[in-house]
């Protein structure tokens, strides 16, 4: 927004010439990909530390399966004596 302001000045002695247009904009480009590099490095961190937790869930979940099983299979074999209801 700034260029265009400066691009549709009155005073043409107050624009800016084409290279000072081209080293702003080469500026911004530089600055917007700075800043995208650091948000995808945090991105990359997140996903980093989701998928420790994903793997620290499944590995939970599996025990609490086998622990399920293991009390199951308990259960039927106390229906299996007389003294059980």
């Amino acid at each position: 927004a700034e260029i265009i302001k400066k691009l549709v000045h009155t005073d043409p002695d107050r624009r800016p010439s084409t290279s000072d247009l081209l080293r702003e904009f080469e500026h911004d480009k530089d600055s917007i990909i700075a800043t995208l590099e650091s948000s995808n490095r945090e991105k990359d961190i997140i996903i980093e530390n989701m998928s420790t937790a994903q793997q620290g869930l499944r590995k939970e979940n599996d025990e609490l399966r086998k622990k399920l099983k293991k009390l199951e299979d308990y259960i039927k074999s106390l229906k299996g004596t007389p003294d059980v209801p």
